[in-house]
């Protein structure tokens, strides 16, 4: 029997819709039929509320008002209809926890926690980490209290967060407690290469083989004006300039696994780190340095990512995560319709 249960950044990853990400739809088909549970704590709850209803909600509502606003002083066009946006926020967060709750088995309480343990925790971690990590000391304890309460139970915990597998002091409570059945791995994807089906041919340097460049070319084309904004904050609200050069730096295998519901027809989700350069026009509106950006210019040269180079121009170089879904045939072991699903640009993880 497995028990799973994401950190809140799993669930962030997964985006607001995380019901209709294809990864997660794969998972709960998989534990459905295994017949495993998805268990929610509530920590992470809370947290995901809290993401939901002030990082998201409200920037929302404020954007909203932002836009009613300019219809409303522009005297040439009708003005767009004002919204009540609290009664809106709070049919959105019941919404939201209602679709977190119906997703997963249980909602897993925070047990009492020792003050002494939590004292020890504290001086331990401000020796370990300048963070307050508080919150991973009560979710990793509800995880041990759950692997005592199922101890011949793999207790499955995503997470890419690496207190949960350096941390010292984690450690030795495994130890104190005599906990072996809790496993952390980094997303769903590798949860799903390592549990899921397993199709003995495949290997790494296939699925990369697998896939075309001049499609992932082709597709991030589609959105060349969409990565001056993470570049400079200016290109949030202003048109971008025109793109003036593109290329594809660097191709890496991320994650893959297959999915089958009866093994007959094979399904391969695979992802992608490209590392791409695009440089954009000169900007002759504004002297861009007066705008922030997220890479500071005084950067090592190895470290720059996006900037503004010496001619005020938009430069984008990083990696973007691009999905592919496609199929397998089991007789001629070979992948077959490798299609272009989607890119989450500046993406930014340890290269494998």
């Amino acid at each position: 029997m497995h028990f799973l249960t994401f950190d809140t950044n799993i669930y962030r990853e997964l985006g607001i819709a995380f019901n209709n990400n294809t990864n997660f739809d794969y998972l709960l088909n998989f534990l459905e039929k295994s017949h495993y549970e998805l268990i929610l704590q509530d920590v992470v709850l809370k947290e995901l509320l809290d993401y939901f209803e002030n990082d998201y909600l409200k920037k929302l509502m404020y954007d909203h008002k932002s836009v009613y606003d300019r219809f409303k002083t522009n005297p040439y066009v009708n003005n767009i209809e004002n919204i009540n946006s609290s009664e809106l926020e709070e049919k959105a967060i019941i919404k939201f926890r209602d679709k977190l709750k119906s997703t997963c088995w249980k909602i897993q309480a925070t047990d009492y926690i020792k003050p002494e343990l939590l004292i020890d925790f504290s001086i331990s971690n401000k020796r370990e980490s300048k963070k307050d990590n508080t919150r991973d000391f009560i979710i990793w304890n509800n995880l041990i209290n759950l692997a005592s309460q199922y101890p011949n139970d793999k207790i499955i915990f995503i997470s890419r967060d690496k207190i949960f597998t350096e941390n010292i002091f984690f450690k030795n409570m495994l130890k104190v407690y005599n906990i072996k059945n809790i496993i952390v791995i980094e997303s769903i994807p590798k949860y799903l290469s390592d549990y899921g089906l397993q199709v003995g041919f495949l290997n790494k340097e296939i699925v990369l083989n697998s896939i075309d460049e001049s499609i992932i070319k082709t597709n991030l084309l589609k959105s060349i004006n969409d990565f001056p904004s993470y570049v400079s904050d200016y290109y949030i609200e202003n048109k971008s300039p025109k793109n003036i050069s593109f290329e594809i730096l660097d191709i890496q295998i991320y994650e893959y696994y297959t999915y089958s519901e009866d093994k007959s027809d094979v399904t391969l989700i695979s992802s992608f780190l490209v590392k791409i350069k695009a440089i954009y026009d000169k900007e002759t509106r504004v002297d861009l340095n007066d705008y922030p950006n997220h890479y500071p210019k005084n950067y090592k040269p190895e470290e720059i990512k996006h900037r503004i180079d010496n001619e005020n121009r938009a430069v984008y170089e990083n990696y973007v995560l691009c999905m592919f879904q496609g199929k397998i045939d089991l007789k001629s072991e070979r992948i077959i319709n490798q299609n272009f699903d989607d890119f989450i640009p500046d993406w930014n993880v340890e290269k494998k």
